[in-house]
């Protein structure tokens, strides 16, 4: 009964208000209201001049004929409005009198959309106005648990968009919070994939085929430790921004952790245990075919399984500077143990390779370390080709100089062989200052500084031959220390805002450790052969037991970043 009622005084109304005249005039918008669900909204409806109370009727409609609010009899009746509106819609009571009409609705829904009318009568006259709701969305869903992967697995990262905004209107991108990197970025209707960063480069992408249907989810491929945390959905349009998270966590050890460690110790257990026959037959001056097998199996297996060990941990941190720095570091070590033995392994060999150990080890490690860090540099489409010949040139002259100080190692003065090497470095240190500095004058006369400094080091050295071989010694290593502290400026002040600070002094710490060995001879005259033997000794122990140490720290870090971390990121 109650609805028969709603639809005759729904009938009847709009029946009166067909009857109007020209004397009224009712506004109303000029264009239609675009709204946000869930969202208020005013409806505006006026009239230029007041009319009396006693005799006002505003009726508020649908054009389905639905009544969604009345003003009758000096008063609003939320009695007749339809269930739909009840609650939602009201007037603004006190701007009645003056003549504004204008409807609240609140808690917009879909069902709102479409056409409204603002009908006003007076007892002479009856006139409306139109008002058209156009609604507007914008949902964004992610996943509601966090993904769990292994090193190396691929994941799908869910984010699910719905909204009636055109592609060409939307702005999605996938961002990794707690680093504030932009992984993903998706505008003007098409994916950008030159806004990436080098380490998700073809490794993180969309789904092309899936985003007309609102799918924005991310595949990311390769997972690395490192690609562990929040990751979040961002979605943006002209009128507001939504987001969604997700998360990636490690499950704990994957396969390649477990190799990882289990090479780790196998070098430390190896390296521990073969010391003490070792040690032995040297004490015994022993040179038999089985002790020089025993000292073989000594020098180079810790460093083939250490070095394995920090290919495999590199590859799944994906840091390929790492793997291939640490990797050939521990691989090359082979060639200063032999140098540094206290035993001589038969056949001219032995001196060949005592004097090629450093020279050639400092050639591949700066090789691949410098192409890895300028790799970005060359793949950077903003970069112009102009720099990227420059980089080469310097590189590859930097390369020859190293090239050079290796085939001329075999017939070279250990001290002139350090020369060598510290040019190079410089070198090294030019092609940084050039390409990455700031101020670029203040390091580049520092560079000269250095480089003078060099000769006037030669100088000295061929002023102390006549003081004896030890004085020669401790006159280089004062002046080392001089070279290295002048290098940790040059670098502190052409990578002074630049993260891989720390990284690029460690490389030249070790750099300048290599050049320091090369004056450590056998057979030197100006040393008592016990003594010279024990220190030989020394070093020949310590560099074995280097390869403990570099286990024991690979193992640490395996443990904490992969077998500790399974933690809630949420």
């Amino acid at each position: 009964m109650m609805k028969i009622k709603m639809r005759v005084l729904s009938w009847f109304l709009s029946l009166i208000c067909a009857i109007r005249t020209e004397g009224l005039l009712v506004r109303g918008p000029a264009m239609p209201l675009l709204v946000q669900l869930g969202a208020s909204v005013t409806l505006p409806c006026s009239v230029d001049t007041p009319i009396p109370l006693h005799e006002l009727v505003v009726l508020w409609m649908r054009d389905s004929g639905s009544l969604v609010h009345l003003f009758l009899g000096r008063e609003s009746r939320p009695e007749s409005q339809s269930p739909a509106y009840s609650g939602r819609a009201e007037f603004f009571t006190e701007e009645i009198s003056k003549g504004n009409f204008s409807l609240l609705l609140r808690n917009v829904t879909t069902e709102d959309k479409g056409m409204h009318k603002c009908v006003v009568q007076t007892e002479q006259e009856s006139s409306e106005a139109n008002v058209t709701i156009d609604t507007e969305w914008l949902a964004v869903t992610g996943a509601d648990v966090p993904v769990f992967a292994y090193a190396g697995e691929d994941v799908i990262l869910n984010c699910s968009v719905d909204t009636h905004v055109p592609l060409g209107e939307l702005e999605v991108e996938w961002m990794k919070t707690n680093e504030e990197i932009q992984v993903l970025l998706f505008m003007e209707g098409q994916y950008r994939p030159e806004s990436q960063p080098e380490r998700f480069r073809g490794r993180a992408e969309f789904f092309s085929e899936e985003i007309p249907k609102g799918n924005f989810s991310m595949k990311l491929r390769d997972v690395k430790t490192e690609d562990r945390g929040e990751f979040m959905c961002k979605v943006h349009t002209d009128r507001e921004s939504v987001n969604a998270t997700a998360y990636v966590q490690e499950p704990g050890f994957s396969n390649w952790h477990i190799s990882t460690l289990v090479l780790s110790v196998a070098a430390a257990v190896f390296a521990v245990f073969i010391c003490i026959p070792v040690l032995r037959c040297i004490q015994n001056q022993d040179e038999s075919n089985r002790a020089l097998l025993l000292y073989y199996i000594h020098v180079s297996v810790p460093c083939i399984l250490i070095s394995i060990a920090f290919a495999l941990w590199g590859t799944i941190e994906g840091s390929f500077r790492e793997a291939y720095v640490c990797s050939v570091m521990n691989l090359m070590r082979i060639l200063r143990i032999f140098k540094m033995s206290p035993y001589k392994p038969p056949g001219p060999c032995h001196i060949s390779v005592s004097k090629l150990a450093v020279p050639l080890e400092m050639f591949v490690i700066t090789a691949g370390y410098n192409s890895v860090a300028l790799q970005p540099l060359f793949t950077d489409p903003t970069v112009t080709t102009g720099n990227k010949v420059l980089s080469g040139m310097m590189l590859g002259t930097l390369l020859l100089i190293l090239g050079f100080a290796a085939v001329i190692s075999s017939g070279t003065e250990p001290l002139l062989m350090v020369l060598l090497l510290q040019i190079a470095i410089n070198a090294q240190l030019v092609c940084i200052t050039i390409l990455m500095s700031s101020q670029i004058f203040l390091a580049l006369v520092l560079v000269t500084v250095k480089f003078a400094l060099l000769f006037a080091q030669d100088l000295m050295s061929c002023l102390l031959k006549r003081c004896g071989y030890l004085r020669q010694k401790v006159f280089l290593l004062l002046w080392l220390i001089l070279d290295i502290a002048l290098s940790f400026v040059i670098l502190g002040i052409t990578l002074e805002n630049d993260k891989e600070l720390p990284v690029w002094m460690c490389f030249f710490a070790f750099l300048y450790i290599l050049t320091a060995t090369v004056v450590f001879q056998h057979n030197t005259d100006d040393y008592d052969d016990v003594a010279w033997d024990v220190a030989h000794i020394l070093v020949y122990v310590f560099g074995s037991i280097l390869s403990v140490i570099n286990s024991v720290a690979l193992a640490t870090e395996v443990f904490l970043k992969a077998g500790l971390k399974v933690i809630d990121m949420s």
